[in-house]
């Protein structure tokens, strides 16, 4: 009985050497959540940017098409053959310009990688509109924007600007040259800028491989001729002066060939040695 009694009185005491044993200890340090991720670059919005002109395909209007089917001659240059009611035009097709870029030229470093990526892109119908303000270019091509369904990600099923895609993703650069309505963006938007400075940071396409286009290339250093003996420039193609006092040399300002000997004329005389000297006249003493 005296043992039980002892173990219950042991019990609290053991409970309080626990309880002040947690308390020397100090509290229970507070738990931090998690910090959220940071959320990765997403896609950009697609319409940011895009200025529409004049459709060339509607499939509500029975006078236009209900699509297109391109094939790439340049990342810039396609064959277009029109599509009305899923049967593809016979007729030669007509060759448009993809409006508002700059990609590589045949045979330029860049051009397969750029072409097939054009080409991949614009595999199916593709929608395109015509530059409403500046229709053609020089060489009489339409100026376009040609629009593709996106495949896959958050794009899938979405219309997709081509000449801006291009850019996005680093095969071409915004023409800063040739007038395109397409590019005078909406007030506040520079988005196809953007992205030709994301892709450029992010080292996309042409960008990843060390391809500078024409026109983000840095001017040529100019060359200058240059005499061997003193460094002096001179200018090419340009007949030295004969001496002053020679025979065709021409008066300032006379016509050329005003100083030349006609033909047939007599030698002009020469002037005589001075008194004394070897052939001169002879000195009286």
């Amino acid at each position: 009985m005296k043992k039980r009694l002892l173990c219950l009185l042991s019990l609290p005491l053991a409970a309080a050497l626990v309880s002040g044993c947690s308390l020397l200890e100090g509290p229970e340090p507070a738990i931090v959540p998690p910090k959220p991720k940071q959320p990765g670059a997403t896609i950009f919005e697609v319409g940011d940017g895009i200025v529409h002109g004049v459709k060339l395909n509607d499939s509500s209007n029975p006078k236009l098409p209900d699509s297109f089917q391109v094939t790439p001659l340049t990342p810039e240059l396609l064959e277009v053959r029109s599509i009305k009611g899923g049967i593809v035009s016979a007729g030669p097709p007509e060759v448009m310009r993809v409006a508002g870029i700059v990609a590589p030229l045949p045979g330029q470093p860049g051009f397969d990688q750029a072409l097939l990526t054009t080409g991949r892109w614009t595999l199916g119908e593709v929608s395109i509109e015509q530059d409403d303000k500046f229709p053609r270019d020089l060489e009489g091509y339409r100026y376009v924007q040609v629009f593709f369904k996106g495949t896959g990600g958050e794009t899938k099923d979405k219309e997709l600007s081509l000449n801006r895609m291009l850019v996005r993703s680093g095969y071409a650069v915004v023409d800063l040259n040739s007038p395109s309505t397409f590019t005078k963006f909406p007030s506040g938007s520079w988005t196809w800028y953007n992205d030709e400075q994301y892709a450029r940071q992010h080292k996309l396409g042409l960008w990843g491989s060390g391809i500078l286009l024409g026109q983000r290339l840095p001017p040529p250093a100019p060359t200058v001729a240059a005499n061997n003996d003193d460094n002096v420039q001179v200018q090419t193609g340009v007949q030295p002066a004969p001496p002053a006092g020679a025979p065709n040399a021409a008066a300032p300002g006379a016509p050329p060939g005003a100083g030349a000997m006609p033909p047939g004329a007599p030698a002009p005389p020469q002037p005589m040695p001075p008194p004394g000297a070897p052939g001169g006249p002879a000195v009286k003493s």
